[in-house]
């Protein structure tokens, strides 16, 4: 009985004083805590989020991931033709809703350029790349 009664209490306290009592804690067996500005922790962007964010739109969109994941090989080459044909617009119309492309480099495609000698590390080269 000594239970629901202290139960009662403990919620009434809470409801409208927003705390325990001394007294309640100490038959609670509880310590209260120092209270100070807890602060969380700012949450940190890295780049696998954009992409997983990205393919999350092109699934929403067009259901890229579908596509890729179902079999194909059933179909004749006009049917995935003629899938492939609006997967590739609502992919288009996405990227070009959520993103701004543009080049990295500013040159002709296939041409040799020069990487900023200063920050070796500001661009990435993939590809066949000769030393």
């Amino acid at each position: 009985m000594r239970r629901i009664l202290l139960a009662f209490k403990s919620f009434f306290l809470i409801l409208f004083r927003g705390t325990l009592s001394d007294a309640v804690l100490d038959r609670l067996g509880l310590v209260r805590r120092e209270e100070g500005p807890a602060a969380a922790p700012e949450p940190v962007a890295r780049a696998e989020d954009g992409a997983l964010q990205m393919l999350g739109i092109l699934q929403r969109d067009s259901r890229l991931i579908d596509f890729i994941m179902e079999d194909i090989s059933s179909y004749s080459d006009e049917q995935v033709g003629a899938a492939v044909r609006s997967l590739h617009s609502q992919c288009r119309d996405s990227l070009t809703r959520y993103l701004k492309l543009q080049p990295v480099i500013d040159g002709v495609e296939g041409t040799f350029t020069h990487t900023p000698a200063a920050e070796p590390g500001l661009v990435k080269l993939i590809g066949n790349v000769p030393a």
